[in-house]
């Protein structure tokens, strides 16, 4: 959604390339410490992606005025 490469997400969320390539491979409940998910969900957030609970408990993505403004990369 942000046409990110997996390098500048982890240099936008100040973590290794290969936290990223093992996180997106996760096809369940993602895992790892609390603190590094936090740093690549701030990123996205930074970036103009907000995450999204709804009432029926899905989940899901919103985007933010970051990413109105063309702040992307």
């Amino acid at each position: 959604m942000l046409g990110w490469s997996v390098e500048t997400l982890a240099h936008r969320a100040h973590v290794g390339t290969a936290t990223v390539v093992r996180i997106e491979r996760i096809d369940k409940v993602m895992s790892g410490r609390y603190h590094t998910i936090e740093k690549i969900e701030r990123a996205f957030h930074d970036g103009g992606i907000r995450f999204v609970e709804g009432s029926d408990g899905h989940c899901g993505i919103e985007f933010t005025d970051t990413e109105m403004d063309g702040n992307r990369n």
